[in-house]
């Protein structure tokens, strides 16, 4: 049997095929495993990853870089920017005093357009598409083929093949290690496959996922919690962290889930009450997989830039909660790796108007019973706990159980 996992959305699927891969080679179920990142960010990211490198050798898997034409390829994205630009002329059509003048310069930004779009779907698509198939011919006789989500492969002549005509077996995984619910906003659905099963890691992320349009599903549950990963963590020592340091994970600001002046808030209190509660303390900063690292420091105090003591970092996100102090989330998944290692976690969180559109119910990481503070003054509250040891954190037995039966089709 042979699995290939198409890396194409972020480099957050990296941390749930990662431990899948480990627990597929301790079961044996697969004799050959090969991962293809196809996503140019991912790649540079990779190259940096000494732990994943580490993984998938000592795994025997074969980590390959073959990009794909999708809606974060440059050529895509420029192509976006013109349609943007254009619906923003048109609608200033009538404000325009000179009539003439504007309808010249609608027509140059739809020749633009017509240009880049002949070049997106003719030359790159179609040069990409060949190119991955050449260099990774042996997925025609693949057993499986894992995807993410929203199927960046969709609109590609690769898919076609493999799914139109070979008929093959896909899996599909999230491309986020996160416990969603149900959302009250109505998705544009992805092309799903003829032959699928949709790997949930939660009974409670079915209704989630089939707002996607899926229907098929297995549960496998979260694959970090997976013996052989935390085994994997444990034993690796090739790094240097700080011997005492508290992890703020960050996540960008968005319409839907944080507004910039909360954003700024979140951050710049964390950081103020950590320094004042823990003195000497270094502060480590992850930023969200699709953050920029200039996004925090435009957000960041001028004081706070200076301090030797805070500093940025992209290590795996496993390894720099097992030896925290404690970590402060704001709203993001990896505050369930804090359960592996038992590290006091609080999630710091306001949540806006529009965050109830994706999560109607509320964070899901609060429901699950992990200690939460929206404002400096809670915040407080928890540190001094966690300062006094007085600090619990939640239990949950029912989020480590894992199975990954749901890997072979029957």
């Amino acid at each position: 049997m042979n699995i290939f996992f198409i890396i194409s959305h972020s480099y957050g699927e990296l941390d749930i095929v990662a431990p899948i891969v480990l627990g597929l080679n301790n079961k044996k179920k697969y004799k050959n495993i090969t991962i293809i990142l196809s996503k140019g960010e991912v790649i540079e990211q990779y190259k940096k990853d000494k732990l994943y490198q580490k993984l998938f050798s000592d795994a025997n898997v074969k980590v390959k870089f073959s990009l794909i034409f999708s809606k974060f390829h440059p050529a895509k994205i420029l192509s976006s920017k013109l349609e943007r630009i254009l619906s923003d002329h048109i609608k200033n059509k009538k404000k325009a005093r000179n009539k003439f003048t504007h309808w010249i310069q609608e027509w140059k930004i739809k020749i633009k357009k017509k240009i880049i779009n002949l070049y997106c779907d003719y030359i790159v698509r179609v040069s990409l598409s060949l190119l991955f198939l050449i260099k990774n011919y042996k997925i025609f006789f693949t057993n499986v083929i894992c995807y993410e989500i929203t199927n960046q492969l969709s609109k590609d002549i690769i898919f076609l093949i493999l799914n139109n005509f070979l008929k093959k077996k896909f899996l599909v995984l999230n491309h986020g290690h996160s416990y969603n619910t149900k959302a009250k906003v109505k998705r544009q659905f992805p092309i799903i496959p003829f032959n699928y099963k949709f790997l949930v890691f939660s009974k409670n992320n079915i209704t989630w996922c089939k707002s996607f349009g899926y229907k098929n599903f297995g549960v496998i549950g979260f694959p970090k919690f997976l013996i052989s990963y935390k085994n994997f963590i444990n034993s690796y020592n090739d790094i240097y962290i700080p011997k005492e340091y508290v992890v703020i994970f960050t996540r960008p600001p968005h319409k839907y889930y944080l507004s910039e002046q909360n954003y700024k808030y979140l951050l710049n209190t964390s950081v103020q009450l950590i320094l004042k509660k823990f003195k000497n303390i270094t502060i480590l900063i992850k930023p969200h997989p699709r953050e920029k690292d200039k996004i925090i420091f435009d957000n960041l105090k001028k004081e706070y830039k200076k301090n030797k003591n805070i500093k940025l970092t992209n290590l795996n996100s496993v390894l720099l909660t097992k030896n925290a102090k404690f970590v402060i989330h704001f709203f993001t998944s990896a505050i369930l790796e804090s359960l592996i290692f038992k590290t006091p976690a609080i999630e710091y969180f306001i949540e806006d108007e529009n965050f109830f559109i994706f999560e109607p119910n509320g964070s899901p990481y609060r429901k699950l019973g992990f200690k939460n503070a929206t404002n400096k003054n809670q915040l407080e509250k928890h540190l001094n706990k966690i300062k006094n040891k007085k600090f619990k954190n939640i239990s949950n037995k029912n989020l480590f159980k894992t199975n990954l039966n749901n890997f072979q089709f029957k």
